[in-house]
């Protein structure tokens, strides 16, 4: 048997988008380090892989949800499963997806698929979790947003604006919270490009990664400093430096910031 810590040894976390990417990344991490995880994703089987091979290799107690987060009668079902749930310690909403088009090609049932998936449902998930562990007494609510909620760049409009949306929906929520005093906490991660199947989907043509070079993030090295987050609190994590500098200087010279978007940061 492996040999784990045991910082969130008995700890329940619930994680959506589990079953690839940053969020499988994120579970590895807490499953080593002893989290009793509910994992949340459409893929049924890739769950229930991630499961028994936690129980064989950490004795955890992780169990799995399948859900398609498009869904908005599955996403209620969802949160009354959560909220039926003796404690939730920490919530992280991760699953999300990109689709990077000019505006004149994306369609309105693109717009609402991707709001739905990156907006909407961690929204509610959020609030079901914040009222929840207001109740228990503490909480630490983590939505994985993205420098995209920050920058806009041309060919991510609907995305950006998806990401925008839920950043400040995490901000205000944090806010709220902070004024009823009741132990809970908000957290948003907004990482650059990571090397994941997100781009699968989000860049058809293909050339992004390699076009973005050193800015492309690994996968296990955001989910380290998301881990790490639950527990020396930060209100938000940012990644890569340069991209949150420039997030940082887009808000002081805009029309500076939008020449830099286009000679330097527009990749696709």
């Amino acid at each position: 048997m492996i040999q784990v810590t045991q910082r969130f040894a008995s700890k329940k976390i619930v994680l959506t988008g589990a079953s690839s990417g940053l969020g499988q990344a994120i579970a590895n991490q807490l499953a080593e380090e002893g989290a009793d995880l509910i994992l949340i994703a459409r893929r049924k089987t890739v769950l229930e892989e991630m499961v028994n091979r936690y129980t064989h290799e950490y004795h955890s107690n992780s169990t799995f949800y399948s859900c398609d987060l498009a869904d908005e009668t599955a996403v209620s079902q969802l949160i009354a499963y959560l909220t039926q749930l003796p404690t939730v310690d920490y919530m992280i909403n991760c699953a999300g997806y990109g689709r990077f088009d000019f505006y004149s090609q994306l369609q309105t049932t693109d717009t609402k698929n991707l709001f739905m998936v990156n907006t909407l449902s961690p929204i509610a998930i959020s609030k079901a979790m914040a009222s929840k562990m207001s109740q228990q007494g503490f909480g630490h609510i983590v939505n994985i947003c993205s420098q995209a909620a920050k920058i806009a760049t041309p060919k991510t409009t609907t995305y950006s604006a998806s990401k925008a949306a839920l950043y400040q929906y995490s901000n205000a929520l944090r806010l709220e919270l902070e004024q009823s005093v009741s132990n809970v906490l908000v957290t948003t991660i907004n990482p650059g490009p990571i090397k994941t199947p997100f781009f699968e989907h989000a860049d058809r043509e293909g050339n992004y990664l390699t076009n973005l070079g050193n800015f492309v993030l690994e996968p296990d090295d955001v989910a380290k400093k998301t881990v790490n987050a639950l527990i020396s609190y930060k209100r938000e994590v940012n990644q890569p430096r340069l991209m949150a500098f420039a997030s940082k200087l887009y808000n002081l010279f805009p029309t500076f910031g939008d020449w830099l978007i286009v000679h330097f940061f527009d990749k696709k």
